[in-house]
């Protein structure tokens, strides 16, 4: 063995010699075209922005980049959604802005997503105040309003039902008046 000594101790002067030896034995032997071939790769789809760039600066790691071309390369992998969001606004030259602004938008995209997913597929939340209701929130006698759809009140105003069913699916009738909530399926 090249790196025991006769007496069995290791031949090797400190830690970094070890671990020198380590990455000529079993590391990447051109680290720098490997980590220019996974930037031109690495994309950030569907992902969060903050798994995105988590994977992008392990890679950057190993690149002897300025910061105005870790930003190019950051702008290229970022989904359609990320990129179609800075068409009517400026993106900041500097990569730590250009990060806090990347973050701050997907977290927009992220929440305006599960907006529209609720809207759809899940539930929405609707208001009915008799007392509060003004004749242009109430569509008419027995009827109450939701800001979308109209809605069949009982006579006393205690319950809010769905007057007619735009092939959303199923609704589910709430007793008490303040607050009433529809299911879509």
């Amino acid at each position: 063995m090249p790196h025991v000594r006769e007496d069995g101790t290791i031949g090797l002067e400190d830690l970094p010699a070890f671990i020198q030896l380590l990455e000529a034995a079993f590391g990447d032997p051109d680290r720098i075209a490997t980590a220019e071939r996974k930037m031109r790769e690495i994309k950030q789809k569907n992902s969060e922005f903050s798994q995105y760039y988590a994977e992008f600066q392990v890679i950057a790691a190993d690149l002897d980049w300025n910061p105005s071309a870790l930003r190019n390369a950051l702008r290229i992998g970022l989904s359609g959604e990320m990129k179609d969001s800075f068409t009517y606004s400026d993106m900041p030259e500097e990569l730590p802005a250009f990060v806090t602004v990347c973050q701050k938008r997907d977290n927009q995209i992220r929440q305006r997503r599960a907006e529209k997913a609720a809207q759809n597929t899940g539930s929405g939340i609707g208001f009915a105040s008799p007392q509060a209701s003004s004749d242009s929130e109430n569509p008419g006698n027995g009827s109450c309003w939701n800001g979308r759809r109209i809605y069949q009140t009982s006579a006393n105003g205690s319950q809010c039902r769905q007057k007619k069913d735009f092939g959303r699916g199923k609704s589910k009738e709430v007793r008490g008046w303040e607050v009433f909530v529809l299911w879509w399926v």
